[in-house]
């Protein structure tokens, strides 16, 4: 399987542009790695879980502070999907 090509950084308390970024993202490349620089795991969960709800994405796993997260996009574009790339 091919590694996702983008990530972002997220911190406790991040403003909307983070949002409007993992949005973009998401659309862009469908499957995304966002790390959390959060130390309590519960307040992490609850982040990770707030963002997937506001994003309308799918967790799809978690390992320490990377959370990968998935949103189909049936228009995405072959050079950027991170899915689409995989699967041909």
């Amino acid at each position: 399987m091919r590694s996702t090509r983008w990530s972002l950084w997220l911190a406790k308390d991040w403003p909307t542009a983070y949002l409007m970024e993992v949005r973009r993202a998401l659309h862009d490349h469908e499957l995304i790695k966002v790390k959390f620089a959060v130390g309590d795991r519960v307040a992490k969960q609850q982040i990770i879980a707030d963002m997937c709800a506001r994003c309308e994405c799918e967790l799809v796993q978690q390992i320490g502070h990377i959370a990968l997260v998935y949103k189909k996009n049936p228009q995405a574009k072959l050079g950027l999907s991170n899915i689409r790339n995989s699967v041909e």
